[in-house]
């Protein structure tokens, strides 16, 4: 019905969005292409669009705000009594094409690059939903859970297990020596330790550390002195 609008990415890796947010959030790297999930029209393809307002590349001089791109689907279809009309996406860090809202509609095919994933909400991602109309009101989008049967399908008709929650797959440890700090993990000491942690509002928690996304639903750290 859609293409996967990361080619690549399984439900299995990801466990983004929450059940009040209108799409699905897929946990990509910054700078990952995204691609249309359907032959359609730009109806937009510009900077703004989204209630986020911040640096979407930290690793690029200046300031990158966010981009946004809504799709019109040519062929609308049915699902979850829904009638979805539009794809959006949005926290691009920037887009192929410039269309800006109220020009001429761009066409495009399913499987063209449309632009390249950012940060939103300090984390990198993307933002994908399906709208039944663009102005997206309470009942006009699909859930993240709906829209992530459709983008990735296979994983509606396994019976995956859930995953574990309380087994620590990685494990921090901070030690001050010195009056410097020195950090490790795993057991191998870091140059530099940086963890940063996301909590959903249904109880999901998304750890990376120094940079790198951890399948951990439990992170250990040890604070103590040498």
């Amino acid at each position: 019905m859609i293409l996967n609008p990361i080619p690549g990415s399984t439900r299995e890796r990801n466990d983004g969005g929450y059940p009040a947010d209108s799409g699905l959030d897929i946990l990509v790297p910054v700078g990952t292409p995204c691609v249309a999930c359907a032959d359609g029209e730009l109806v937009y393809s510009e900077p703004g669009h989204t209630p986020w307002f911040e640096d979407t590349n930290l690793d690029l001089p200046g300031f990158q705000g966010p981009s946004s791109v809504l799709l019109r689907l040519a062929r609308p279809f049915q699902a979850h009594g829904l009638k979805v009309r539009y794809a959006w996406y949005t926290h691009l860090t920037r887009v192929e094409h410039q269309v800006s809202d109220g020009d001429s509609p761009r066409p495009v095919r399913a499987g063209d690059v449309i632009g390249w994933t950012g940060i939103g909400n300090r984390v990198p991602h993307l933002h994908f939903g399906l709208l039944s109309a663009r102005s997206q009101r309470q009942g006009e989008f699909l859930t993240d859970r709906q829209v992530a049967e459709l983008v990735w399908p296979a994983a509606r008709r396994s019976s995956l297990p859930p995953p574990e929650r309380h087994t620590p797959l990685h494990r921090a440890k901070l030690f001050l020596h010195d009056n410097k700090a020195r950090g490790f993990v795993d057991g191998a000491e870091q140059a530099a330790l940086d963890i940063r942690v996301r909590l959903e509002p249904r109880g999901q928690m998304f750890v990376w550390v120094n940079g790198t996304q951890v399948k951990a639903r439990h992170l250990a750290v040890d604070v103590g002195h040498e």
